[in-house]
Formats: structure tokens, C-alpha cells, sequence
């Protein structure tokens, strides 16, 4: 195991230090690429009536991040035409300092082309017009890091970096045109060689410090064609972070459609999404009308946002990332015309109430998401066993644990906790007669996931020692006690075992594979770890697929986790003895593997059936035996958690989380945690 690791987590345990994000939300973002331009033309920017910088007031109402494209027009170009061509590099620079001083993140818009690219038109830049393909290819990775060279020179380094604009139909046309015609398997090669060279030159220039990498279509309310792309895409393994969309509900069909759409791609190619450009007026325009069940006005503008934040929040595993408003800085003028009245300003400047509607869904935060350390994990040290995964509802993460009808408690920034109300008063009849010589009302080791339209948790009775244990099924709309929603229903038992059987039926831990489809792993000593396919529609055990896999084995194992990312499936599992205070041996090991099923294998190819499973957390000072594993994304960043036994406090077991990164070979890291 790398000491890195242990040091980690044993300063998360000593003194219950994580990196982590206050008040966590969305990115909530604006296009702003011609403030500059619009100030230059007499536009002033009003908040309360008084005259104020723009970009401070996206930051006072809760913004976080601007988006700024960019051209590749000459300063000829931009002088003669600045309305189509003066978002040049000698521009956009120094709007991006002013972008960073004001304490806002940043996302790079490449457009590849001297004006406005978009999916009718992807013109080939002038001075690029004569180079060979293979010249092209070497062009679009210098012309890329000398880019980034410029903004990190300036102290202005993007955050976020698209990596063409709406590029449905490619970009460069007619070199890395795609689609009708050119939906040839060259054609996408080229495409992918142009996109390749251009991300290795951000990579040149950025280093250590690589922004996040976004790829961008037009197609927000269109399942097929995401697919048909992204698709495509991935098989010319293409890197790339988030997926983008533009969606404009005069162009891209219904909300419904939108949420169709972005929950497939998330539940596909694993990827969180932005809406990268969408916008709604605030007065009737040349192509606006009543549409999506809201009018054109300030109010129908703010009530627009709030419903696309909605579906943005609530797609899978949290894997909405943000928004971006397109045409936020526009104001009266004669260049602008009537795409104004899509601008986050009235005519005479004054800021509208859909920037205070876009910054809620970032938290409401005065500024970009920050890290900063937290001294304590909770207010109280929260003490908790056996933590299911860390789901979100609303603006509050819950998890629940062992004990007395299932704990469970909440927090709205990961880091200060307060208990919840236990899940039964009674364990349901059905479950209390699967194992009859349990007693008392004590449930183990619950998980809970988001599916569709309610919270499924499931949870496990057991004897000690014994394999005589059930895993049953509760089911809620919502998290959130105060909703009158709030009821959990039993659902009754998915998996149990007994004397004869091979297998223990606890510890469950509920997962989605790449096709949509829902496992639950379990088990505990015996032989080992096991996976069942699930009913999507019941969440009870699949009647189609009723195999028992098995998947990791060895004296002592149990609590096992399977987290999706990428192509790969990471398994977690527990290795040693729990539940012994300081004297627990408890250490978490995994593998992965390219199908759900397995075979997994650790970091040194061996298989986890057969005793493989590489060391990821063990004990260190007074960090002792942590034990189930579990990760939750916020949309940017992915957070670990687990309890361990606290020597400090005399052994009680206590919630642990630390941010998760990536190393190059594929494999989860802690990152290092700042004292």
C-alpha cells in the first residue's frame, strides 16, 4: 500500500481534516464573452439600481463560473468586424483576468475558426486553409498549447476547456466534418486525430494543472443523435471529462426531452453533464414565444432555469454538473439586436431575477466552489458503523448505518452532521420471520440509491456468526422528513440464506452497471462476495437473470462495494475482523474489471476470487480498521467515505470521508489532505 494512502486517512482520523467544497451545488455559469465588447459600445450594468461591475454582480448573486470563447480572427479581422470576429486571443485574455480576479472560474470555448462555429458551420480558420491534414493535426496541437501558454501566463488558466463548439457535424470542415456524407469510419478518425492533438496541446501547456475537458453538441432534447455521436466518439478513445449540450427549447424540444436525453448520456458513457448553453427571454423577441409551459417575462425567465436546474440536479449518481446562460451580457445596441431580451439585464441595465435563480442551484455561494479545509468532519465527530453510500436529496446529503431501525443522518455540506429519524420503529414482520432468532429492532449495513422517482434502501438481518440473514428492500419518495411525502414502505425480502447455504446474505451494497441495469452485491465470510441482477421495476431479485455470480474470495471478507467510472468496475471489499474497537483489523482491498460480473483482479492481475485484492486504506495510529467503502460525486468531484475505529475517542466508530482522484493507470487515489 502507498503510505500516501494511509496518511491520508490517518489525518482525516487524527484530526478529522477533508478537503471539500462549502454548500456544494452546480457550476452556475454565463457566457460573457462580449462584455468587453458590450462595454465598449456605452453598456452599463445595474444591481439595485446602481451601476456596478458585471462580473461582480454574477459573483454577489451566486454564480461561479464564465465562459468566454474564443477565435482564431486576426486583429484585422476583429477591427473591421468586431460583432463576428473579436473574440480573438488579444481579447479574450484579458477578459479572462478579469473573469479570475473576480474570484469566478473559467471555461475556455474553442471555436477553431475565425467567427462563430456551430452545427451549420464549422469553417476552416484562414491561415489553416492550405496545410495538409497531417500539418492540420501538428497545427491544432501547437495552436492549442500556445493558447493555454497565454491564459496561464496571464494568471487566467481555464478550469474548464471545450474543445470545439457544438460539434455535432465535427469541426474543420471538411477535414473532420462527420455525419450524413462524411459518417465514414475515416472521416470519424480524422475527427478524433484533430480532438486528440488538440487535447494534448492543453496538455503541453497545462501540466499538473489540466483543466477539465468538455466536449460540446447541440443536440440537449435528442437522445438518438447524442448517441449516434458519443458513440462514435468513444471508439476513437477520445478523452474527455463532461459531456456538453446546448439545449433551447425553441430548437431542442420539451423539458421532458431534455431530461430524456441527459439521463441516458449519464447512464451510458458515465460522464457528468453540462447544459453548456441554453437561455430563455425575458420579453417576446423574433423567435420566441410562449413555449415549455412558460412565458417570455423576468419572472417566466427565473421559473424557466429553476425547472432545467431541477432536471440538471436530479440526474444519476449526481452527475449534473451545471448550466451556462448564453447571451447573459447582451444589452441594447445595434450589434445585439434583439437577442437582449435573452441578456441577464433589462433595457436599462438592471440585473434580472434569473441570476439570483441560476446562483441558488450553485448553493448560493458568493463565489466559485472553493476548497478549503474543515477542521472537523461533523460538529460532533459523528459516529456511525457500517454507512451506506452518500445520496443526495434536494440540497442535503444523507447516509444511513447500523442500528436500532436504521440510522441515518444528514448534511448540507458533507461536513457537519445532524442525526435524522431512524427508518422503523419495527422491523417489518416479513423480515423479523426470515431470521426468527433475531431480536430487537437492529438492522445492518444498509445502502441506499436514487432510482427513478424514490430512494431504495436496502439493508440486513442477520444472527451473529451464522449465515441464517436476509437482505430486504424499503422504499421512499424522499429523504427529507419534512416533505409530506416522506414515508418508507417495505418492500419486503430480495436475498436470504441459511444452514445449507454457501453464502451469507448481508452487507448489500446496490449498483448500476453501464447499461442501465441494477446488481446487488453482498456477502460475508463463507464463500465470499456475491452479485444478483435486480427488477428495475421492483428492485427485488430479477426473475430473468437469477444467477448467483461470485466475485471475490478469501479467510475474511466482506462489505463489498462496486463503483462504475470509466470502462471499469472497481470492487471494494473489507478484509480482516470488525466491530472490535481498536482491536478491529478491518482493511479495505479492491480490483477491478471490465464487466460487472468479473472476473476482478487487483493491481497485480491477480484474481480476487483467488485471494488477489490490493491494499486501498488499512490502519495507522489512531486511524484503525476502516470498513465500508463507499464514493458519492458531486458532479466535480468524487468523495470517499467509510468509518474506522477512533483511538482518540476511545474506539467508537466514526465517519470518515476524503476526496477520491484518479492516477494515470486507472486506479483510485486519496487525495493528500491539507493540514
Amino acid at each position: 500500500m502507498n503510505r500516501t494512502f494511509q496518511s491520508v486517512m490517518a489525518t482525516i482520523c487524527g484530526v478529522m481534516i477533508c478537503q471539500m467544497c462549502a454548500a456544494e451545488g452546480i457550476v452556475a455559469g454565463a457566457d460573457f464573452s462580449d462584455l468587453a465588447y458590450m462595454e465598449s459600445l456605452g453598456a452599463v450594468y445595474r444591481d439595485g439600481g446602481q451601476a456596478q461591475d458585471a462580473l461582480a454582480i454574477l459573483k454577489k448573486h451566486g454564480l461561479t463560473c464564465v465562459r468566454l470563447r474564443l477565435f482564431t480572427s486576426s486583429a484585422a479581422q476583429a477591427r473591421t468586424d468586431p460583432c463576428n470576429y473579436i473574440n480573438n486571443l488579444e481579447y479574450t485574455v484579458p477578459l479572462a483576468v478579469r473573469v479570475k480576479k473576480a474570484g469566478l472560474q473559467f471555461m475556455l470555448d474553442f471555436h477553431y475558426s475565425d467567427t462563430w462555429a456551430d452545427p451549420g458551420k464549422q469553417a476552416m480558420p484562414s491561415a489553416w486553409t492550405n496545410l495538409a491534414f497531417e500539418a492540420l493535426v501538428q497545427e491544432m496541437r501547437e495552436y492549442n498549447s500556445n493558447c493555454i501558454a497565454a491564459f496561464m501566463a496571464a494568471d487566467a488558466m481555464p478550469d474548464y476547456v471545450q474543445v470545439g463548439n457544438e460539434i455535432i457535424g465535427g469541426m474543420l470542415w471538411p477535414e473532420g466534418k462527420v455525419g450524413g456524407a462524411y459518417d465514414t469510419p475515416a472521416q470519424w478518425a480524422k475527427l478524433a486525430r484533430l480532438m486528440n492533438a488538440a487535447i494534448r496541446g492543453i496538455h503541453d501547456a497545462a501540466g499538473a494543472r489540466m483543466p477539465k475537458i468538455v466536449v460540446h453538441i447541440d443536440r440537449g432534447g435528442d437522445w438518438a443523435a447524442t448517441e449516434w455521436y458519443f458513440d462514435n466518439l468513444i471508439k476513437q478513445d477520445v478523452p474527455f471529462d463532461i459531456i456538453g449540450q446546448s439545449y433551447y427549447p425553441s430548437l431542442h424540444g420539451s423539458l421532458e426531452d431534455l431530461q430524456t436525453c441527459l439521463s441516458n448520456a449519464v447512464l451510458r458513457y458515465d460522464k457528468p453533464v453540462f447544459v453548456a448553453e441554453t437561455s430563455f427571454p425575458w420579453a417576446n423577441s423574433f423567435s420566441d414565444r410562449t413555449i415549455v409551459g412558460f412565458t417570455p417575462s423576468p419572472a417566466g425567465q427565473a421559473e424557466y432555469i429553476k425547472a432545467v436546474g431541477h432536471i440538471v440536479e436530479g440526474l444519476p449518481g449526481g452527475n449534473g454538473a451545471g448550466i451556462f446562460w448564453w447571451g447573459s451580457e447582451y444589452q441594447t445596441n445595434a450589434t445585439a439586436g434583439r437577442l437582449d431580451t435573452r441578456s441577464f439585464f433589462d433595457r436599462g441595465g438592471n440585473v434580472l431575477p434569473v441570476v439570483n435563480a441560476l446562483g441558488d442551484l450553485a448553493g448560493g455561494r458568493d463565489g466559485p466552489a472553493a476548497e478549503a479545509p474543515v477542521t472537523h468532519l461533523s460538529n460532533r465527530a459523528i459516529p456511525v458503523r457500517d454507512p451506506s453510500t452518500i445520496v443526495k436529496c434536494k440540497d442535503e446529503y444523507w447516509m444511513f448505518g447500523t442500528g436500532d431501525g436504521i440510522t441515518s443522518a444528514h448534511s448540507k455540506d458533507l461536513a457537519t452532521w445532524e442525526d435524522g429519524p431512524s427508518v422503523f420503529a419495527n422491523l417489518p414482520a416479513e423480515v423479523a420471520a426470515a431470521v426468527p432468532a433475531h431480536r430487537g429492532n437492529r438492522a445492518w449495513a444498509p445502502d441506499v440509491m436514487r432510482i427513478g422517482k424514490q430512494y431504495r434502501l436496502y439493508y440486513a438481518v442477520s444472527i451473529w456468526g451464522k449465515n441464517t440473514s436476509a437482505i430486504a428492500l424499503a422504499t421512499n419518495p424522499t429523504l427529507d422528513p419534512s416533505d409530506p411525502r416522506f414515508h418508507w414502505t417495505d418492500q419486503g425480502v430480495v436475498v436470504q440464506s441459511g444452514e445449507g447455504d454457501n453464502f451469507n446474505a448481508i452487507d448489500p451494497a446496490i449498483t448500476q452497471d453501464a447499461r442501465g441495469g441494477f446488481w446487488l452485491a453482498f456477502g460475508s465470510y463463507w464463500s465470499g462476495i456475491k452479485l444478483v441482477r435486480l427488477d428495475p421495476e421492483t428492485g427485488k431479485r430479477s426473475t430473468r437473470d437469477d444467477t448467483m455470480y461470485s466475485l471475490a474470495h478469501s479467510g475474511s471478507i466482506e462489505a463489498s462495494y462496486i463503483y462504475r467510472r470509466g470502462k471499469y468496475y472497481y470492487l471494494f471489499v473489507d478484509w480482516g475482523q470488525c466491530c472490535r474497537g481498536t482491536n478491529s483489523t478491518y482493511n479495505i482491498r479492491i480490483g477491478r474489471s471490465e464487466t460487472i460480473t468479473g472476473p476482478y483482479v487487483d493491481r497485480d492481475g491477480k484474481d480476487m476470487l483467488r485471494g488477489g485484492g490490493s491494499l486501498f486504506l488499512g490502519s495507522e495510529g489512531s486511524f484503525i480498521g476502516p470498513g465500508h467503502a463507499g464514493i458519492v460525486s458531486d458532479g466535480k468531484r468524487e468523495w470517499f467515505s467509510c468509518h474506522f475505529y477512533d483511538a482518540n475517542r476511545g474506539g467508537i466508530s466514526t465517519l470518515g470521508i476524503g476526496r477520491v482522484e484518479w492516477g494515470s493507470d486507472g486506479w483510485p487515489v486519496l487525495a493528500p489532505v491539507k493540514p
